[in-house]
């Protein structure tokens, strides 16, 4: 799910937009279920999202709405800062070929069979789909769908960490959803994280922890941010000696726009690619925190 998701960044860093997956830490690990038809709705949903959006962002939600011993219900929202749908044509969204209209299908390209095909298949496996929408303001459409849980779960659970518990965490990122994923997934770790949206905070931040004597021991650290970006608050942090202990990561949407090498002199240790895995994500804090 996460792999077929990093498929779908590109076509959304094309239009400059930041693209968050938010997924529940709880979530069941091993399941059973149709990834055929699982990745087809999310690329549906998804790719239509990113059509119809032309600047902000798209949100996939990921939670587990109730389980058993032996099945999970989940639920996926993707939300964007889009166009919208007019209220009297929500209704037929899931019909064939229905458009918003025809200006937008003029503009954007329609849907054509993607939405009817996505409620077919969800059906198919249980759930159901629809939309919230507000003209002008974005939309989100939502599906559910019901799995087996396999007998065997991964004892190397990416949710789980006891290496990481207690770690201090500060993140910058001016992108309110990348932080609140970023923050439900450390957190369910038992990391002690903080948040800030903007560079000039983060050095307030720093310094007052080293006050408090609680030192951060970590910081990642956007690329792209208004005011003081993620350079010039890494050569900050860098040209102070009381945070030289402090390694810093720095978060780009595209992997092949960062020269990391020009980063490394800098004094920043690793780079993670949004939108994330969450292995990745763990994989680099304890590779930089051990």
């Amino acid at each position: 799910m996460e792999d077929l998701f990093l498929t779908l960044a590109f076509q959304a860093h094309e239009k400059g937009l930041e693209l968050v997956m938010d997924m529940s830490p709880d979530m069941p690990l091993l399941l059973r279920g149709d990834p055929a038809r699982l990745g087809q709705i999310l690329t549906n949903l998804v790719g239509n999202a990113i059509k119809f959006t032309h600047m902000g962002e798209v949100v996939l939600y990921i939670d587990l709405t109730s389980e058993s011993d032996n099945t999970a219900i989940l639920r996926f929202r993707v939300k964007d800062t889009g166009i919208g749908i007019p209220l009297d044509r929500q209704e037929k969204m899931f019909d064939h070929f229905t458009q918003v209209d025809t200006s937008h299908t003029r503009q954007y390209g329609g849907t054509g069979l993607g939405l009817a095909i996505s409620k077919q298949l969800s059906e198919m496996m249980g759930g159901e789909i629809g939309l919230i929408s507000e003209e002008g303001k974005g939309s989100e459409f939502w599906f559910t769908v019901h799995l087996e849980k396999q007998e065997r779960q991964d004892n190397n659970n990416p949710r789980q960490s006891s290496e990481l518990s207690g770690m201090r965490l500060l993140l910058v990122d001016d992108n309110d959803s990348s932080r609140k994923s970023f923050m439900r997934q450390m957190q369910s770790w038992n990391m002690k994280v903080s948040e800030t949206s903007n560079g000039f905070d983060a050095i307030r931040m720093l310094y007052k922890a080293l006050a408090d004597n609680a030192p951060f021991q970590i910081a990642f650290i956007d690329k792209d941010m208004p005011g003081l970006n993620g350079e010039a608050l890494g050569r900050a942090i860098k040209a102070e000696t009381r945070l030289t202990h402090l390694k810093m990561v720095v978060l780009n949407c595209s992997r092949a726009e960062l020269n990391f090498e020009h980063f490394q002199k800098i004094g920043f240790n690793a780079f993670l690619a949004k939108p994330f895995k969450r292995s990745d994500l763990k994989n680099t804090l304890i590779k930089h925190l051990s």
